[in-house]
């Protein structure tokens, strides 16, 4: 047993009665939309309701979604990435192996040989994300470093260590020692919200765990703006893509 709603910001919901459920449950994903499925005695008004209450959630996991539908986007010899020091562009040639870089005071060539590199290829998408991270680790040393040790120093949170690492599951880490781990990928955010990543790290070398003391320590430190900021953290993505980085700030978290 079935019925089909149409939210206005959400679009078809799917509602489902199942004998199994005990309490309504709430899904969503790209291919099978929105789900409610709801137990056997729930009125279909019910969950048309707890659809409602939880709508900021769905358009959020909507936005997600996006972005990742979105982050398919691969390399091309047209390509041109823009990071905050440098134009990034690809040169065909037929002097060098494989693939070789130059830089410049503001610009990178990415030199391929234009026989043996077929951009089509997964192993080659692979090798120019690689090089675009070595980039952005770069880029990170000189902007990253020096902004934690600042922000650390005005919020008065210490921490042992911070390196630049390659991770592409997350922003950062911080360990049992308060040793810190930020990703180069932090490169593709505005200004504002490497900050927030910097200030969530650092607020995990007072609080292990996610708990309500630490969310009230970042809201301080964010001047209560926290889930605004992780909103839009999720309207971005670590894997390296092709893009414009040059921008210093999002606005939405204003």
């Amino acid at each position: 047993m079935q019925k089909i709603i149409v939210i206005p910001e959400i679009g078809n919901v799917v509602i489902k009665k199942n004998p199994n459920n005990k309490k309504i449950r709430l899904s969503i994903n790209e291919k099978r939309g929105v789900v409610v499925t709801i137990p056997l005695f729930c009125k279909y008004e019910e969950a048309e309701k707890f659809v409602y209450k939880n709508i900021e959630w769905l358009k959020m996991q909507q936005v997600a979604i996006n972005v990742k539908k979105n982050n398919t986007a691969i390399f091309t010899p047209a390509t041109i990435i823009y990071t905050r020091k440098f134009e990034i562009k690809f040169v065909a040639s037929i002097t060098v192996k494989f693939f070789t870089l130059n830089f410049g005071f503001s610009s990178v060539k990415i030199n391929y040989n234009m026989f043996a590199v077929n951009f089509e290829k997964e192993n080659v998408q692979k090798i120019i994300a690689k090089i675009i991270s070595d980039i952005f680790q770069k880029e990170a040393r000189e902007y990253v470093i020096p902004r934690i040790k600042k922000i650390s120093e005005v919020l008065n949170l210490p921490y042992n260590k911070c390196t630049i690492g390659t991770a592409k599951t997350r922003w950062g880490t911080c360990d049992s020692k308060n040793n810190i781990i930020l990703s180069s990928s932090l490169m593709m955010l505005p200004d504002n919200l490497i900050d927030f990543i910097i200030i969530h790290e650092l607020c995990h070398t007072k609080h292990k765990n996610h708990s309500q003391d630490f969310h009230k320590l970042v809201n301080l430190c964010t001047d209560g703006k926290e889930t605004k900021f992780q909103n839009a953290i999720k309207t971005y993505s670590t894997k390296i893509k092709p893009g414009d980085y040059r921008y210093n700030i999002d606005s939405n978290c204003l």
